[in-house]
């Protein structure tokens, strides 16, 4: 009997708890919240690329620099063209490089490193995705301009190291070497 008024006790604390719990929002009020937070970001990264964009265009201006824009929003200019073989998906390249931001401070320099820097074009690793992307536009002996905005650098996070968030990186490179695999 006493387990029967203790369960009793129980159920009656537990029911008067939960009507003193205001109600869930309607899970329509939740979308409706949903989809304003994710058109505000949307609207804001939108703002975001096109201030970039922006930088990137008065950059070269300011430069005065002849640069291409491929599709992926990459600006490249060769300064000095080469007589080697086209960059393809696959070959080892070789490159002596100096990184800056638009506002000139040099992040990474392979004369500081030591050594030239060597990738697979097309494999993912250790560079940036813009990078992979533009090479298929150079030959061995190129020495090239390239601006590579935010999002196929180090994106929003940046480097941890020398890269800041959403930071646009200025390339000047020297294909030393293309290399079939």
């Amino acid at each position: 009997m006493l387990t029967l008024r203790a369960t009793g006790i129980l159920l009656t604390m537990m029911l008067l708890t939960t009507c003193n719990n205001p109600p869930h929002p309607p899970d329509q009020e939740k979308q409706q919240k949903d989809q304003k937070l994710e058109e505000a970001l949307i609207e804001a990264n939108k703002r975001a690329v096109s201030e970039e964009k922006y930088m990137i265009r008065r950059y070269i201006k300011r430069h005065k620099w002849d640069m291409k824009k491929t599709g992926f929003g990459i600006y490249y200019g060769v300064y000095q063209e080469g007589e080697g073989i086209q960059a393809r998906k696959g070959m080892r390249a070789t490159l002596d490089y100096t990184i800056q931001l638009l506002n000139g401070y040099v992040c990474y320099s392979s004369k500081e490193k030591g050594s030239p820097k060597k990738f697979i074009i097309g494999k993912e690793g250790d560079i940036v995705s813009g990078l992979h992307k533009i090479m298929p536009h150079l030959q061995k002996g190129d020495k090239a301009k390239i601006i590579i905005p935010s999002y196929l650098a180090h994106g929003i996070a940046g480097d941890k190291r020398e890269v800041p968030s959403s930071a646009t990186l200025v390339y000047d490179i020297h294909v030393l070497k293309l290399e079939r695999p």
